[in-house]
């Protein structure tokens, strides 16, 4: 496998729909994070087998690192808890004969770093799954670096993937120069692929403080740019969109972030607060009329499906006015734009 980007999608309508949207090559890998057992009253492995049908190498993980609240999704809570409690279920749903006969998927060897490292444990987990599976992604936090890299030492395979997840961490700091040097230069000796993956949109930022066609300076997107300088062959992120928490509820705020590929940064726009209206009167023709909206061509709007949807709004030929769809739009825009201009 010889790709640049690693979009982290969670497994849900919007980020699927992006996906599908899409037309990834080689350059390309996704990995998708399974949340749920059941799309609506769908089986997830069967969804998710017939939605990357005709796909090659598609990374799964279970993100065993979401902080499971009072306010969770119900359906999230009721997925990750037993997998968070025993290391043997997430096994098993890897190990389940259909994703296993696409020959397509590539399970990720993961943990929780919010609790306590267990080497054993990861240990019977590769080791399981080196019996169905020639390729392995691994994916690494900060917390309890170092015992899972020597584990990744002593137990990955050529062609294996080593993804270093800094969170929203800023991967200039000193602190992770080691834990870079260790990441890349293990992944050199034993012919690994590297990631260097960061969520760019701090889960702090409100729609709220937008400013309409202003850049928004919180976001740092600049490892799209930089990864090969800490000598990583790939970098990951999560499509242009927030990597929230998987909580229910919530109030309406209308918002949209515009990815621009000539400053690698996302313009702002908002509507009203509570008022879902403010999606097609005030946000749509703030956009119509953007710095980014200008900067991509008739070509890219036409076959980009967020752009597309969102002239079909101006147009009255689709509905404007939903939360989740405006989040399908910036990813489905991000993800068409850097299978356009990644090189």
């Amino acid at each position: 496998m010889d790709f640049q980007y690693m979009p982290v999608l969670r497994y849900r309508e919007q980020e699927r729909i992006a996906y599908g949207n899409s037309n990834f090559d080689s350059r390309i890998t996704p990995l998708f994070e399974v949340i749920t057992e059941k799309q609506r009253s769908t089986d997830t492995i069967d969804k998710l087998i017939r939605e990357t049908s005709g796909k090659d190498n598609v990374i799964i993980d279970i993100p065993i690192y979401v902080p499971i609240k009072p306010n969770t999704q119900p359906s999230v809570t009721s997925f990750l808890n037993p997998m968070k409690a025993n290391d043997s279920l997430r096994t098993q749903f890897f190990l389940d004969q259909r994703l296993v006969n696409q020959g397509t998927f590539i399970p990720t060897v993961s943990y929780d770093p919010q609790v306590p490292f267990s080497s054993s444990k990861i240990k019977e987990q590769i080791q399981e799954l080196r019996k169905k599976y020639t390729t392995l992604a691994f994916r690494c936090h900060y917390k309890h670096n170092s015992p899972f890299l020597s584990l990744v030492e002593s137990y990955s395979n050529e062609g294996d993937i080593l993804i270093f997840d800094l969170d929203e961490a800023n991967y200039r700091h000193s602190k992770f120069e080691e834990v870079h040097k260790r990441v890349t230069s293990t992944s050199q000796k034993k012919g690994l692929k590297s990631v260097l993956l960061r969520s760019t949109i701090p889960k702090d930022l409100t729609n709220t403080e937008l400013e309409n066609d202003e850049i928004v300076d919180k976001i740092d997107n600049s490892h799209l740019k930089k990864y090969s300088e800490y000598n990583y062959s790939a970098f990951g992120d999560y499509a242009g969109v927030k990597k929230d928490e998987l909580t229910k509820g919530g109030v309406i705020s209308p918002g949209y972030l515009f990815y621009s590929w000539e400053s690698n940064s996302f313009y702002g726009y908002k509507g009203n607060f509570k008022s879902a209206n403010s999606f097609t009167t005030i946000l749509l023709p703030e956009i119509l009329k953007s710095k980014p909206w200008k900067e991509f061509t008739d070509s890219h709007k036409n076959s980009c499906y967020g752009c597309s949807s969102i002239t079909a709004i101006d147009q009255g030929t689709k509905k404007g006015n939903s939360q989740p769809s405006w989040k399908g739009f910036a990813a489905s825009h991000y993800l068409k734009t850097l299978e356009e201009f990644l090189k």
